[in-house]
């Protein structure tokens, strides 16, 4: 399934609708919001993994979204630094 072009408007609209309650969150509560994120990645892992290497053709270390989880808990323990630039 493909996204049109009204449902990408769509996810932007609901983005900048949440994003003054989202900046105003404390960490703590991001922190918990991603957590109940990642617990579905993590529960979904295998299908997830399998359609990023239907989509890029990425290699099959792409599998693992327990590295997109590591990598966003280094941040709230401390251990990763903002660089200042937006990518």
């Amino acid at each position: 399934m493909r996204a049109t072009a009204v449902d990408v408007q769509q996810a932007i609209s609901a983005a900048k609708a949440a994003f003054p309650a989202w900046s105003r969150s404390g960490i703590m509560q991001r922190h918990a919001i991603l957590k109940k994120a990642g617990d579905e990645i993590m529960a979904r892992k295998d299908e997830l993994g399998s359609l990023l290497l239907r989509e890029e053709g990425m290699g099959h270390e792409s599998r693992d979204a327990t590295r997109v989880l590591h990598f966003g808990e280094d941040g709230l323990h401390g251990s990763l630094k903002p660089s200042g630039k937006l990518v």
